[in-house]
């Protein structure tokens, strides 16, 4: 996809490029989207530990978070990019366990 690169990178955690037909970056959360529906495209990597995952597509961004969609990412104001963190958060409340997924891997994109 043709347009304007942003990239960031804090340390090894998390490196990010995003592309985008847009000189202003979006604010939302970023789901997976066919190249022809596509807001831009993405790539990242995030490390911790042992732990390396990488991931690259196109995106459609959602103003407000739905339950339907998996996410790949958040866009926050001032272009701030936010990816989960690999390790599952939790709460136990008596026999009840309830995990969820915290977007707090993130990186400042930068205009390239």
């Amino acid at each position: 996809m043709d347009g304007i690169a942003w990239s960031g990178q804090d340390g090894s955690r998390l490196v990010a490029g995003l592309r985008t037909a847009s000189d202003e970056l979006p604010e939302g959360w970023l789901f997976k989207a066919q190249q022809s529906d596509a807001s831009g495209s993405f790539a990242y990597r995030k490390r911790s530990g042992t732990y390396d995952y990488s991931e690259r597509g196109y995106f459609g961004v959602d103003a407000k978070w739905r339950s339907e969609p998996t996410y790949v990412g958040l866009l926050k104001a001032g272009g701030v990019f936010c990816v989960v963190n690999p390790e599952m958060q939790g709460d136990v409340t008596g026999n009840t366990v309830t995990t969820y997924q915290v977007y707090d891997y993130c990186v400042q994109l930068h205009r390239q």
